[in-house]
């Protein structure tokens, strides 16, 4: 149950992303949870979670800075056509 590799199919799931408590849940250890960090196939970007490196880059921008991702910036991160607005739009509490 406790495979390794099931963090790589957690983080596709999850668009990249994901927090530790999340994993934690799913059954992955934070043995596993290191690894992965160390061997390149995850990066800590905030203390609590870790992206993919297939994650978004405003994705994991709006986590950094503890919140997520919203409105125009998400909309475009799905495809969808929006208006030139370069800011990163997130919602932090």
């Amino acid at each position: 149950m406790n495979d390794p590799r099931r963090i790589d199919d957690l983080l596709a799931s999850t668009s990249g992303i994901a927090s530790i408590r999340h994993l934690t849940a799913a059954g992955i250890s934070a043995h596993h949870v290191r690894a992965a960090i160390a061997d390149g196939r995850a990066e800590r970007v905030r203390q609590g979670w870790i992206a993919g490196p297939t994650a978004p880059a405003e994705a994991v921008r709006a986590v950094r800075v503890g919140g997520w991702l919203t409105c125009l910036s998400a909309l475009r991160m799905h495809g969808v056509w929006c208006a030139d607005d370069d800011r990163l739009h997130v919602r932090v509490d």
